[in-house]
């Protein structure tokens, strides 16, 4: 009868050594992986997109942009909220306040021939056509390019380069709230007093009007350098804010898929601009019936 085949015995030490070697391997091949630039769609299958970005990149753009507004507007958590909402008030106020004292400063040497005439005064004593235009006008174009130029790349998926997000939101409030009244201003002024007293002479060609513009908005010059500091520090302090409430926000949606849930259930509930006027004109007596009326309730 033959002896059984003697078996090898078991080294637990080899067993471990192996294992450390397999994991260092491992640990190889992902750390190179990160040197490999993938597209979205790779990321998507590879598992390294969050989930919520999977969700909103099913949307188009426009969705996408307006579903996110809605999302910050309803966002649970207060600072994170306001500090991405605003900077929108604070710009808007800022470029006002700017557009308004260019405005009184051209006004009050066009008018009265007196540069120096104290703020307040230009506003009791001058026209306020030219006031009114510079105020309306510099809000809506600090409006139209925020949403633009500056809250679309925060829309983004990327995180958006800090240094670009400055130096745009710094361009868009100095342009829109120096440059901009500055340019328009002296033209208005001048057609006022052109209506008023016929004897000054309109400009009729390109170089009366450029002589015009350079002549006119010369009393801001002196007020244009402070304008554009102050517009730059408004900027500053705006980006940042609205930097550290998008890593918040965005951060707060990856770790806690619970809240966007919420956020989104109240996003969903609320009723859209177009449904808001429709509401306020339903409650005419007469105008109201030619509103549809919504009947889900």
């Amino acid at each position: 009868m033959s002896a059984p085949p003697s078996t090898a015995p078991v080294d637990p030490v080899a067993i471990w050594l192996h294992s450390q070697v397999v994991n260092e391997n491992n640990h190889s091949d992902s750390t190179l992986q990160k040197f490999v630039k993938k597209t979205s769609i790779g990321e998507r299958y590879d598992g390294t997109r969050s989930a919520a970005w999977t969700m909103l990149s099913e949307l188009g753009t426009t969705n996408r942009n307006l579903f996110l507004n809605k999302l910050i507007r309803n966002w649970p958590y207060a600072n994170e909220r306001r500090a991405m909402i605003y900077p929108l008030h604070v710009g808007v106020l800022s470029t006002v306040f700017s557009a308004s004292v260019v405005a009184c400063k051209i006004s009050s040497d066009m008018f009265f021939f007196n540069p120096k005439m104290s703020y307040f005064e230009a506003v009791r004593k001058c026209p306020k056509t030219p006031l009114v235009f510079a105020v309306y006008t510099s809000g809506i174009t600090f409006f139209a390019f925020y949403s633009v130029l500056i809250m679309k790349p925060f829309m983004a998926e990327d995180d958006p380069c800090p240094s670009c997000a400055l130096s745009r939101f710094c361009a868009v409030m100095v342009a829109s709230g120096c440059i901009f009244p500055a340019a328009t201003t002296p033209a208005l002024a001048h057609y006022i007093n052109v209506h008023r007293n016929p004897k000054y002479p309109a400009a009729t060609n390109f170089l009366e009007s450029l002589t015009l513009f350079v002549t006119a908005s010369r009393p801001s010059w002196s007020i244009l350098p402070k304008l554009a500091i102050l517009q730059i520090a408004v900027a500053s302090a705006c980006t940042y804010s609205m930097l550290w409430a998008r890593e918040r926000i965005f951060s707060t949606i990856d770790a806690e898929p619970e809240s966007l849930h919420d956020a989104i259930l109240k996003a969903q509930a609320e009723p859209s601009t177009m449904d808001k006027i429709n509401k306020i004109i339903g409650k005419i007596p007469i105008i109201g019936r030619l509103v549809p009326q919504d009947n889900t309730e």
